[in-house]
């Protein structure tokens, strides 16, 4: 591993002394290999230089980079609410024979090329923008909650009450768009898990369910943030609240026995994305689900899956909405083949976008789209972006 405080004295002398320079260069391809952090001092940390001029294909997909033996698949995609270059990507803990660590990485250009910022234990699982102050970035990653108030230059970590024993881990993160001080964090494990709730910014935290579950997902209403949807794995269930978490109920997805991936609140309709699987080993459990869609807050749902590739085992695993456009778009992973799927406005079916790409990925990569339209990005073994506009 390097040490940042010899190389910046290397450089700092090697005028004076030729011989540091030749260590130097040494010490920076040793780096370059095993993916050890470099970050050189920068006063514009906060405030990268935008790129010249926009990158990409229209329409098509592009591979522009992490894509590496020694990196993980990426699993979580965080795009700067304001300056939409600025990206962050996690990956995750590959414990197969050719052993991957987890990294976080930066990059300014749209992906273009990347920085390496940190070492994370365990899987960086999520992270994400204060979206009223975006020096403010969360990372959940492994067995701990960390929070930057320096645009992700530094960590520190902040999970205080946040029970992490029995193999937990803090899986998923949301904050409330209109008091960003208010946080929830969801937890999972072999033993389940539990969602907690802060409201000082991750000083303190409570309890506010404690499932057999895990948690998986964490939607709040952008118009209401009273309203927040939970999704658990394991029975499968997605939880309503009006109240800001202090109180839950049931929807009509109780106990499918199938994993609940993410949800989407658009205005007046709920998605939910659940596995697709044509077998089932349960008698009585219907488990050809996918897309699933409420017009009643949860009450009663409807299968959404017109044009996905249901005559067979699917996993729909994240759902976003371009509020440009009001386009949706789905990942879906069917097998090695990976998919992203569009619902344009007014339509009914879905449609496979882009090129097609063959490539081994797991349910928990991810998707994330740029706030001004013009990216779409899927972080899977490798990050693959797409130009919209």
């Amino acid at each position: 591993m390097c040490n940042r405080k010899v190389i910046h004295l290397m450089w700092k002398n090697c005028q004076k002394m030729p011989i540091l320079f030749i260590m130097f260069n040494a010490i920076l391809i040793n780096c370059s290999k095993d993916f050890s952090p470099i970050i050189w001092p920068n006063n514009h940390f906060c405030n990268p230089v935008p790129p010249d001029s926009i990158p990409g294909i229209k329409d098509e997909w592009q591979l522009s980079g992490l894509y590496n033996d020694n990196i993980g698949y990426i699993k979580t995609i965080a795009i700067h609410p304001e300056a939409s270059h600025v990206i962050f990507a996690g990956t995750a803990h590959d414990f197969s024979g050719n052993y991957k660590k987890a990294y976080l990485f930066r990059s300014t250009n749209y992906g273009t090329t990347w920085d390496t910022l940190d070492y994370t234990f365990g899987a960086a699982s999520h992270i994400l923008y204060d979206p009223s102050r975006s020096n403010i970035i969360y990372m959940a990653r492994g067995g701990s909650l960390s929070k930057s108030n320096d645009c992700g230059a530094t960590w520190r970590d902040i999970t205080g009450d946040i029970n992490l024993a029995f193999t937990r881990n803090i899986f998923v993160i949301a904050i409330n768009p209109v008091n960003t001080n208010i946080l929830y964090a969801g937890t999972e494990g072999i033993f389940g898990g539990a969602l907690y709730k802060s409201i000082d910014g991750g000083k303190n935290w409570k309890k506010i369910i404690d499932k057999t579950d895990s948690i998986t997902c964490i939607a709040i209403d952008r118009h209401d943030p009273n309203i927040i949807f939970v999704a658990t794995a394991g029975a499968g269930t997605v939880l309503r609240s009006t109240n800001r978490g202090e109180e839950w109920e049931n929807t009509g997805l109780e106990n499918t026995a199938i994993g609940i991936h993410d949800i989407l609140i658009d205005d007046n309709i709920i998605y939910a994305l659940l596995d697709y699987n044509t077998r089932s080993s349960i008698p009585g459990i219907d488990v050809d689900l996918g897309v699933m869609k409420s017009v009643d807050d949860g009450k009663t749902w409807s299968k959404f899956n017109k044009g996905l590739p249901v005559e067979s085992t699917f996993f729909a695993h994240r759902i976003i909405k371009d509020y440009n456009s009001d386009d949706i778009y789905i990942a879906v992973r069917q097998g090695s083949d990976n998919g992203i799927y569009k619902l344009s406005i007014g339509s009914v079916t879905w449609r496979k976008i882009g090129i097609d790409w063959i490539e081994e990925a797991y349910s928990s990569c991810d998707l994330a789209l740029c706030p001004d339209g013009y990216f779409l990005y899927y972080g899977s073994k490798g990050f693959y972006r797409m130009r919209l506009k």
